[in-house]
């Protein structure tokens, strides 16, 4: 993967005439499975003196091989990736401010789906 993509459309499938959605959601990765490899990764590397961003390359390229895809150049983009993008570049701004006693609150709509009447 030599460039980066660029994501020009996304669409949706609002009542799931154009893709069986059901099936897709069969074969995608969840947390846990990017969990559990990564897991297995930093046991087997276990003992070695390597950095947790080692590990997390380690484990893109084994998820990678898991799905097929033997691609290094690929991991090293998620790994880079997933580093850039797993905090939000405003929550490290506000971070160091919550030594200073700032209160932070977490705030969440949920909703729960009416039973039928």
């Amino acid at each position: 993967m030599s460039e980066k993509s660029v994501i020009t459309t996304i669409s949706f499938d609002a009542d799931g005439t154009l893709w069986d959605f059901p099936s897709v959601m069969q074969e995608a990765l969840t947390v846990t499975d990017l969990q559990q490899t990564r897991d297995e990764v930093a046991r087997t590397l276990r003992g070695n003196k390597v950095s947790l961003e080692y590990i997390r390359l380690k484990a893109f390229e084994q998820t990678l091989s898991n799905l097929g895809h033997n691609d290094p150049e690929l991991a090293s983009h998620l790994t880079t990736f997933y580093l850039e993008h797993r905090f939000p570049r405003d929550a490290q701004r506000v971070l160091p401010q919550q030594q200073s006693g700032l209160r932070a609150f977490f705030i969440a709509s949920l909703f729960r789906e009416r039973e039928a009447v």
